[in-house]
This record gives C-alpha cells, structure tokens and sequence, in this order.
C-alpha cells in the first residue's frame, strides 16, 4: 500500500507530467496509480482511476482507458474531471472507428463547460468533433469545427490548432483539393516550427505522412515517396504509428514497380510480433496485392486464403469484406468456381451487416447530432430572450426619463405660478411635493425592475447548471414559484393556460427528483 503523503507527491508528479505530450508513462507509474486506487481516500482513489486512464490513453491502450475512464463518470462530481473524461472518451471511440458514441460525448463536455467557453477543453472538443464530423463525410460541419479554432489562433492551444490545420489539409484531399490542402499543412508546418515544445513527439512525422497522402492522391508518387521516407526518418513513433508510415512506403513502392522493396516492407511487419492481428491482416493485403500487380495471381490467392483463417477473431467488417471481395475475384480467375460461389455468399453477407450497422451508426450519429444541434438553439434562444428582455428594460427607461422631464416642466410652472399668486402658495406646494413624490416613485420602480430582472436570470442560471434537463420557461416559472405567486397569477403573468403552468410545475418535480411528500416550493427555494 502506498502511503499517503506518497501517492499525493505522485498524483502531482503524473499530472505535470501529463501536461508535457512529450510524456510516455512507464509501466512503474501504471503500477503505483493502481496501487493508488486502493487508497481509503475517495478522492485520491479517483485520482489515481481519472490519471490512470489518462496514461493509458497516453499509450493508446484503450479498452484500459475506457473502462478506467468510465469509472470515474461513474463516481465524481467535480465538473472539469467528468468534462475531461467525456473529451477523452470521444477522443478514443472516434480513434476506435466508433464515432457514433463519440458525439453524445462531445454534447455533454459542451453541456458542462458552456459554448464558447474558449478553454483549452473547448478547443480540444471542437478538434474532435471536427475529426468524427469528417469521419461521417460531413465536411461542411467538420469545416464550421476547424475554422472556429482557426479562427482563435491566438488564444487556442498550439496542439489544437496544429491538428486543425492537419485535418482541414486531410479534409481537403477527400474533397480533391489539392492546393487548398497544400496550403493547411503548409501552415501546421509553421506552428511546428515556432512551437515544437507544445506539441507531440511524433507531429513531424504525421505532417509528412499525411503531405505525402495528399502528393499520392494527386499522383504524385515521387514527391510521395519523399515525405513517406522523411517521415520514417523519426525515431519517436509509437510502433503503431511506424506501421502506418512504413506501410504507406510499401505502397509507394509498388506505385514505382519496385515490388522487391514493398515486399520486403510488408513481409517485416508482418512477422513482427508487435504488430497486432488486425494490422497483420491489413498488411497481408497489401503484400498479396503486391503479388496480383506482378501478375502473380496464385501467390496473391494464396497469401490472402492462409491469412483469412484468422479473420473471425477480429471485429473490422470493412477489412473483412476487402478480402472476400479480393478472394472472390482470384478464385473466379483461378477458374475455382466453387470457392468463388462460396466467397461472393460470404461477401454478400458482410456487405448485409456493414449496410446494416452503418444504418444502425447513422441513425445514432444524427440523432446526436440533432441533440447538440438543439442545445445549440435553446442556447441561442435564451440570449435571443435576455436581448429582448434588455431591450424592453432599456425602454422602460426611456419613458421614464420622458415621464419625469415632463413632471419637471410641470414643477417649473407651478413654481413660476406660486412666486405671482403669494395666497395660493400653499396649494401649490402642495403639487410641487406630490410631483416629487411621482418621481421618486418612478426611480424606486426601475431599481426594482432591474433587480427583479437580475434576480430572475441569476436563479434560472443556477436551477438549469445544477438540473440539466431543466428548460428556460420551467425555470422562469420556478422563479415565480419561489417568489410566492400561484398558479393563476403565473399564468396570467406568462400569458398561458393554468393547465399549462400546472404541466410546468409536474414536470419541474420530475427534473428535481422530489418524491410525493415533499414540497416543490420549498426545494426551489433552497437552490
């Protein structure tokens, strides 16, 4: 068991260290966080839960992250480690091809921290909604995201600008714009060379891998093969990372018919055993693609058929139906009919299931796109509503200052009427105080509408950041409520039906989670 003074100098050490992207967790940290968790402190253990999971997404360890990550929503209450852990969780299901759980995600950090907020978090969370936007072939959305961090340069994260402008550049080579794509890396190319410190280890390497996708969908392939190459270069990539580049090369390769050296490529990685099953398989198809470009067509059968053994043990239809569909071709031109008959039912049957978990995934992805698009639009409404609000106080003022001008000028004529007539100076005294009176009066009613004005926003404030699901009219009415008015006077007030008010008042008892006994009025007022 770790002690506590301990595990409180390591929770401070991990998180600096965290801060640093440069920063790899060793497997010693890893065993002390877990050590950490065992604490009987609560909120150290959820410490050691919340920067455990942040080093295994360090590390791309996943499922490790989400499980740890999950545990932490599960039991916290302070805002910005439930917002992080909502962030990192998008982050990681979009980096697992599962975008549809990433933006429910994205719709609860902003829930939290506000639009707008221009934190370091929102401008995190606009580049990964950017990304799982692009993902979905979305781009106009995708652009809004990464034009919004662009557009704050000066006051977003280095790390958050660098990605924005790495996947308008990617965005753009979907969308066959070269020169407009050129232009994006060339400018994260810029922030890499003030700001190196800022940002990851391997963001050299990324910007060339991802230059040379743009050169190679534009066909040009030397130019390409020159990035991938000064990309492999670095040492600071993550093995996984490596296998992209590498693999990339090996593709140039066979573009430039140099099929000895792609082969090479792909036979080493593939024996790798750091390489996982998933990559292997990937990699396999391009080492039997290889064969096929050679004209070697029973090699290319052959190398895909022993690889495909293994394919029920992963989970990535697309990979999947890649190789029935290839198996298919070659067996057909193998003239193997009945191997054909038997890859194209298999490939008809995957092509089933991706139509149908794509459908499955749309319908989520824009349900919760409809979601965010919704908060979005209350949020506007309410400043559309306080505006008006201003606007309408702003003229209440206005007639005010009309309203006393004119008590003045009657002031002024009854002063001038008292100095003529001496007998009747009591009785217009007595007019003079009754005006000044008026006036105070007027004065007395627009300090109180404005703090009954502030009052009104400062509870509907504090009711919907400590009950989300509660809406800007059923705060409203909960404010009345709170200042003792019932429900026709409320309704009278709102310009609305009892009835309708009554539907407020269930539903507020509903959001506030108050059992049958207990009294709406009362918990409304104690927040």
């Amino acid at each position: 068991m770790i002690s506590k003074e301990s595990l409180v100098t390591l929770l401070t050490d991990v998180t600096l260290s965290l801060d640093n992207l440069r920063y790899q967790p060793t497997a010693g940290i890893l065993t002390k966080l877990e050590n950490g968790i065992k604490t009987k402190n609560p909120n150290q253990s959820i410490e050691s839960y919340y920067l455990l999971a942040r080093c295994f997404e360090r590390l791309q360890q996943f499922d490790e992250a989400i499980k740890n990550f999950e545990f932490v929503v599960n039991r916290t209450s302070d805002n910005e480690k439930l917002s992080y852990s909502f962030y990192y969780l998008a982050k990681i299901y979009y980096m697992k091809d599962m975008v549809f759980r990433s933006l429910p995600l994205i719709s609860k950090v902003y829930e939290i921290i506000g639009e707008e907020a221009n934190t370091d978090l929102y401008f995190y969370m606009k580049s990964t909604e950017g990304k799982v936007y692009a993902s979905m072939a979305m781009y106009p959305e995708a652009m809004m995201a990464y034009d919004y961090i662009i557009q704050f340069k000066e006051i977003a994260p280095k790390s958050a600008l660098y990605s924005a402008y790495i996947d308008y550049g990617s965005l753009f080579k979907y969308m066959e714009k070269f020169e407009e794509g050129l232009q994006m890396y060339e400018r994260a190319e810029q922030i890499l060379q003030n700001h190196e410190d800022e940002l990851t280890p391997n963001s050299y390497t990324m910007l060339y891998k991802h230059k040379g996708d743009l050169y190679r969908a534009h066909e040009d392939i030397e130019e390409a093969f020159a990035l991938y190459v000064k990309a492999d270069k670095y040492k600071s990539l993550s093995y996984k990372e490596l296998v992209s580049v590498q693999n990339s090369l090996a593709s140039c390769y066979v573009l430039m018919k140099k099929y000895s050296e792609a082969r090479s490529i792909w036979t080493r990685l593939i024996g790798d055993e750091r390489t996982d099953l998933v990559n292997k398989l990937a990699l396999s198809v391009g080492l039997a693609d290889c064969s096929a470009e050679q004209g070697l067509i029973q090699e290319a059968y052959h190398i895909l058929s022993n690889a495909e053994k293994s394919l029920h043990e992963i989970e990535a239809n697309r990979l999947i139906l890649t190789y029935y569909r290839k198996l298919y071709n070659w067996s057909k031109k193998l003239n193997q009919n009945d191997k054909a008959l038997e890859y194209l039912e298999r490939k008809v049957n995957i092509e089933q299931i991706i139509s149908e978990d794509e459908k499955s995934q749309t319908i989520k992805g824009i349900k919760a796109i409809n979601e965010l698009k919704l908060e979005k639009k209350q949020h506007e409404i309410l400043q559309i509503e306080n505006e008006l609000n201003k606007q309408k106080l702003d003229m209440s003022l206005v007639l005010l200052k009309q309203k006393n001008a004119m008590l003045d000028e009657i002031d002024d004529f009854v002063s001038a009427l008292r100095k003529d007539n001496i007998q009747k100076g009591k009785l217009y005294t007595e007019i003079h105080n009754k005006i000044k009176f008026a006036k105070k009066a007027n004065i007395h009613e627009a300090e109180v509408e404005i703090k009954l004005n502030e009052s009104l926003h400062e509870y509907t404030k504090n009711l919907r950041e400590k009950y989300k699901g509660v809406t800007h009219t059923e705060a409203n009415v909960a404010w009345y409520l709170t200042k003792g008015m019932n429900t026709k006077e409320i309704a009278e007030l709102m310009v609305k039906e009892a009835k309708t008010i009554e539907q407020y008042r269930y539903r507020l008892r509903q959001k506030l989670g108050l059992t049958r006994g207990e009294d709406l009025e009362i918990a409304l007022s104690s927040i």
